[in-house]
């Protein structure tokens, strides 16, 4: 009988042992298979099934994280991405679908972009690669009508353009001279104060051809 004992007892342990094994084989197996899930487009829907953000990748290669809008579920209203390139950028739109803010990286330079209610820019802000910092202003049809910067050489310049882009009116300076001009409507310089870096003030009136007709001293 105590044979029998311990051969069922003998029985039970390695029963035992073998579920031990097979329950450590299955949670060392779930384990390893949750550490990566793999999908091109995840979706995070509201309890009315509605989807309210989205992380996918594109065809094009950019990968995007949309937040969407409550009512309008396929409509994002901001989007964080990386392009195919790399490039993160931020964009911001309103109720209509519009872009109106944009923020990233562009060839490695960082611009922020605002856009009117029909999605057409009319602001930005940048630095350049050379470090040069600028605030542009857009009309209507998009073409630059203010700029204001601040140079490599640490001068800051304010132009003024007209509806074809020509410069009217530019005010800013050198390393050793500061001044202002004003051109006519096809570009050309027509007149030109400035004054040096010793003080001393010049100013100037041309001709249709840029020549000088009068000047002072």
């Amino acid at each position: 009988a105590n044979r029998r004992m311990r051969r069922t007892v003998l029985t039970l342990s390695l029963g035992v042992g073998a579920l031990i094994l097979m329950g450590q084989t299955k949670t060392a197996s779930q384990s390893s298979a949750t550490q990566e899930v793999r999908a091109q487009k995840f979706s995070l829907v509201d309890a009315q099934g509605n989807s309210r953000a989205v992380l996918l990748s594109t065809p094009k290669g950019d990968v995007l994280l949309s937040f969407n809008d409550k009512t309008k579920s396929s409509e994002a209203r901001l989007v964080l991405g990386a392009g195919a390139e790399g490039l993160p950028f931020i964009a911001l739109r309103d109720k209509d679908d519009k872009l109106r803010v944009m923020i990233g990286l562009q060839t490695g330079t960082p611009r922020a972009t605002f856009h009117a209610s029909d999605g057409r820019e009319r602001a930005w802000v940048s630095v350049e690669k050379d470090g040069s910092p600028i605030i542009g202003l857009r009309d209507r049809e998009g073409k630059a009508r203010s700029i204001l910067t601040v140079g490599s050489d640490d001068t800051p310049r304010l132009a003024l353009a007209n509806k074809e882009g020509k410069p009217r009116f530019v005010i800013g300076g050198t390393s050793d001279q500061y001044g202002m001009a004003s051109f006519d409507s096809n570009g050309k310089l027509r007149a030109e104060l400035e004054t040096k870096s010793d003080g001393a003030p010049s100013l100037v009136f041309a001709d249709r051809e840029e020549k000088a007709i009068w000047r002072a001293p």
